[in-house]
């Protein structure tokens, strides 16, 4: 995720992230930095991003299941959305791919154990597995599963329940 700085703020900012012997990058990531900052309006690293790109990583440990009226439709991996290797595609993907370097600014990454989401479609009744969307965005070799779409139509996030494990703050200038 992208983190936004204004200019005006970034010195004092800066101030406090010396207070805790780090560069303002790796102060953002420690909670105290909020805490000493003492600002109403940014209490935590998500108050403060621009742009995030986030989804599900494509690794073994990870599965998308799809439930419809209490009931399992389809459990898999995302490995299984590549049809490249099969007759007929099983899944409707589109595949976003970011190329080049970041612009210059604060970056902060993060990986997370849990659930990712749990997504609704209101009002539907009749569901078709073929009028789902899975909208991927790979960068730098990563695969990830980005955003779910069901006729077109963005599906809702409902609960995500997951605890940050890693973070890591650069800076590219």
């Amino acid at each position: 995720m992208k983190i936004i700085v204004e200019k005006e703020k970034e010195s004092h900012w800066s101030e406090i992230a010396a207070r805790l012997h780090k560069p303002l990058e790796e102060a953002l990531t420690d909670p105290f930095f909020y805490h000493y900052l003492n600002n109403k309006k940014v209490k935590s690293i998500e108050d403060i991003t621009e742009v995030i790109t986030e989804g599900l990583i494509n690794n073994s440990k990870n599965q998308i299941e799809i439930w419809y009226q209490g009931k399992k439709v389809q459990k898999l991996k995302i490995d299984e959305l590549d049809s490249s290797l099969l007759l007929f595609p099983l899944y409707t993907f589109s595949l976003a791919k970011i190329v080049g370097n970041l612009q210059s600014g604060i970056y902060v990454e993060q990986k997370e154990i849990g659930l990712y989401g749990s997504f609704e479609i209101s009002e539907i009744s009749n569901f078709n597995i073929e009028n789902l969307e899975f909208k991927l965005v790979e960068y730098k070799e990563k695969l990830l599963v980005n955003q779910l779409e069901y006729q077109k139509q963005p599906l809702k996030l409902k609960k995500k329940d997951t605890i940050v494990i890693y973070q890591n703050g650069f800076k590219i200038d």
